[in-house]
């Protein structure tokens, strides 16, 4: 198997990137907030005239992981109050291999030590939860009473980068 490629997304990525956010919502959030509910955020906060526009915006972060040709990642991360990653989301059967940490280690190459990141995750995403205190991000809060989806509470996560967390190569490339 090929090594996954982490690059910014091209308008031809962008149904492919809907797809597979859709199916990652339907494995991860159906069992904790139903699937009729599932289904009903993925028609409307991932409708696929969103999907274009996000990518098309130059301050925002619109990436797609890639192996063997395929789209087996998404992430969309955007400049508040710091850097918000709204999405990082694997193919369900390919999550554990390294697709998520090549993103999120792409959104942070871009940013400077010091600079903070942050995101919410349901409560009850167990897997979600380990990967990002994993990959150095830190429980800060629950969220307000209207965050969170269908009566399930969403948590804040955050991490402030520091100079071992920005890839040397890609930091000396991107600066060049």
């Amino acid at each position: 198997m090929n090594e996954v490629q982490v690059r910014k997304a091209s308008s031809d990525d962008i149904e492919a990137a809907r797809a597979l956010t859709n199916r990652s919502w339907l494995t991860t959030y159906a069992p904790l907030i139903g699937e009729d509910t599932t289904r009903g955020i993925i028609e409307t906060r991932y409708a696929a005239p969103l999907f274009a526009q996000q990518a098309e915006n130059p301050d925002d972060t619109f990436l797609v992981a890639a192996r063997d040709g395929q789209i087996v990642g998404h992430c969309y991360a955007y400049p508040k109050k710091g850097t918000y990653i709204d999405r990082l989301h694997v193919e369900p059967d390919l999550k554990g291999g390294g697709i998520g940490r090549a993103m999120l280690d792409h959104v942070e190459a871009q940013h400077e030590p010091g600079s903070r990141i942050w995101l919410e995750v349901l409560q009850g995403n167990d897997n979600a939860i380990a990967f990002y205190e994993r990959t150095g991000f830190t429980f800060v809060q629950q969220a307000g009473e209207d965050d969170g989806v269908a009566g399930v509470p969403a948590l804040i996560y955050c991490k402030t980068l520091n100079e071992n967390d920005i890839e040397p190569t890609r930091r000396t490339h991107d600066q060049a």
